[in-house]
């Protein structure tokens, strides 16, 4: 096993303290400014930079957080629905991006409520981690250097089932100073996503982690 993947799956020792600090992503009226063909959108709460001394590659390693509407690949079964009211499932994605060729690889997996520690039941409070469904993923992402908006695309592969082609749009967040210049937003100051008419949106309340607004990627799943 080699560093890489080492780091790439000690995230999974992590669970219950990322699942603490996701923001929500399914408000009643949904995230401002995704693209009209996404059926998924997922947030990054956590991210990682390091470096392969032996390659000199470098190597980001993130952990996000999202929903997917039921109905979709990800969501097949309205059993799996983890928020009845906007009719979407959760998906947790752990990952790693090589900045040199932008490749970009990792796991996925749908979760629901699981039983409660020491109890037989559900635990209706905290935020769904039985895994209904998982896989990896693999693809490339397109970040124009000083760009706010970027382009992912690549496939995932259901264990056990099919493999599904995903492309999404990544929307890194941006304030702007009293000059009205971009800048990079700061802890309790206000952020914005550029939408695809180069227009500025608001991160919404529920697109924090611990007061840091998120990179959103706003994902189109589709059959084999």
């Amino acid at each position: 096993m080699t560093w890489k993947r080492t780091a790439r799956w000690s995230w999974f020792a992590l669970p219950f303290l990322l699942l603490a600090v996701w923001p929500g992503v399914a408000a009643a009226d949904g995230p401002k400014g995704v693209r009209p063909d996404a059926n998924g959108v997922l947030y990054e709460a956590i991210e990682n930079l390091l470096f392969d001394p032996g390659t000199g590659g470098v190597f980001r390693v993130s952990a996000l957080q999202g929903s997917v509407s039921v109905g979709t690949p990800l969501c097949p079964y309205a059993v799996f629905v983890t928020n009845p009211k906007a009719q979407t499932c959760t998906v947790t994605v752990f990952g790693e991006r090589e900045l040199v060729t932008e490749a970009v690889t990792g796991t996925f997996a749908v979760v629901v409520e699981g039983p409660a520690v020491g109890a037989p039941n559900t635990n209706p409070v905290d935020s769904p981690e039985f895994v209904v469904m998982m896989g990896d993923f693999t693809g490339s992402i397109i970040l124009p250097t000083g760009s706010p908006v970027g382009v992912v695309t690549g496939t995932f592969e259901i264990l056990g089932g099919p493999t599904l082609n995903f492309v999404g749009t990544v929307r890194l967040p941006i304030a702007m100073s009293a000059s009205g210049n971009h800048e990079k937003p700061r802890r309790g100051h206000d952020a914005f996503y550029v939408n695809d008419k180069g227009r500025l949106v608001p991160v919404g309340k529920n697109e924090y982690a611990l007061g840091y607004p998120t990179v959103r990627i706003e994902l189109n799943v589709t059959g084999p």
